[in-house]
């Protein structure tokens, strides 16, 4: 009897564990079916028909890693979410310019050229082509505009210059410098305005960051404010043609 207690006890666990791991994959498809749409509203803003046909893969195993491929990632990440997008009704700005860029912008892992890093592959269907020592906004955004066709704007390769130089300021301890690298960076990438909403939230937040570590706790809420308000600037619906 007490056999049976346990063999009925232990098929009740098992039915709970199946019905938790079914409404663990419904969830996890609708997650994939969300993402999959928002994508394609991305994928249609960069003017691609089904997918892309070409992406931009930073390699990030180790040695690479070591030469700065994280920066590559985020330098590329940012130029290419300020190219022009369309205006999608219900999106905000910066998500749409998010998910554009992370739709053109992947890693890899080691495909040779070791040690002339941070190594960028143009993919396109089943071929490539490496780039070697990716690391200078000007130098990423020829490959945006060249490889990808986006129009990479003057005033996006200026800010990111400042943020990169901001970057290295703090490595090196010179918050100073690094708050009016960041502020310039600002200025530049306000010149875009709307197109430019991600990247300007995201700066904003890395100044919010380096205003709390210098206890200057109201300018850095402040800044923490503006971004969330960029974030959820929607562009204006194209009038309606008469």
């Amino acid at each position: 009897r007490g056999s049976n207690i346990d063999l009925v006890a232990r098929s009740s666990n098992v039915a709970s564990e199946i019905v938790e791991a079914s409404v663990l994959i419904d969830l996890h498809l609708c997650c994939l079916t969300a993402r999959k749409s928002m994508l394609s509203v991305a994928i249609s803003a960069c003017g691609l028909a089904a997918g892309p046909s070409t992406t931009l893969n930073v390699y990030t195993n180790r040695t690479c890693k070591k030469m700065g491929s994280a920066d590559t990632v985020e330098l590329l990440t940012a130029l290419a979410s300020m190219a022009p997008t369309q205006p999608t009704p219900g999106i905000a700005a910066a998500a749409l310019q998010k998910m554009a860029a992370q739709v053109t912008i992947g890693t890899t892992g080691c495909l040779g050229g070791c040690g002339e890093g941070p190594n960028v592959v143009v993919q396109r269907d089943e071929d490539g082509e490496i780039f070697y020592g990716v690391y200078k906004p000007a130098h990423a955004a020829a490959l945006l505009r060249d490889e990808l066709g986006l129009d990479v704007p003057e005033a996006a390769v200026a800010a990111t210059l400042d943020a990169a130089y901001a970057t290295r300021a703090l490595r090196a301890n010179q918050p100073g410098e690094a708050r009016a690298l960041l502020t310039r960076a600002l200025n530049s990438a306000g010149k875009l305005g709307l197109s430019a909403a991600w990247y300007i939230s995201n700066l904003l937040e890395r100044r919010a960051d380096l205003l709390e570590s210098q206890r200057d706790h109201d300018a850095a809420a402040a800044d923490r404010a503006l971004a969330a308000t960029m974030r959820e600037k929607r562009a204006p619906a194209p009038a309606a043609v008469k």
